[in-house]
């Protein structure tokens, strides 16, 4: 009884280790959103700290282009990044990073410009 109670605790306590790896917020353009014009930078705002290790834009069928993250170098939540516009259709943002708890994370997102 006292093991199962035991182990009842500590699976209750994984969860919450889980939620407390930094997540994607919020972006600007938003995710899923159809915009008029693609803005001169993109914005990524997470839940908690975490340094970017690697962002890439892909516009409708044409490869993968790497943002610059150079001046990007400590942990944070908000990320302005500068984009290069591609003209109309679907970017896809695949991005990479590393939260302030030592984990890897990872993740992506889409928006349509009209």
């Amino acid at each position: 009884m006292k093991r199962s109670l035991l182990m009842f605790f500590w699976m209750l306590a994984i969860p919450g280790g889980a939620s407390a790896h930094s997540m994607l917020e919020t972006t600007v353009p938003a995710a899923e959103s159809i915009v008029e014009e693609i803005p001169e930078e993109l914005v990524m705002t997470f839940t908690s700290g975490i340094r970017l290790t690697r962002v890439s834009m892909t516009h409708a069928d044409d490869a993968p282009v790497d943002l610059d993250l150079s001046e990007l170098r400590s942990f944070t939540s908000e990320f302005s990044i500068p984009i290069e516009p591609m003209g109309s259709g679907t970017y896809l943002i695949e991005w990479r990073g590393l939260g302030d708890d030592g984990h890897a994370m990872n993740g992506s997102f889409e928006f349509m410009v009209d």
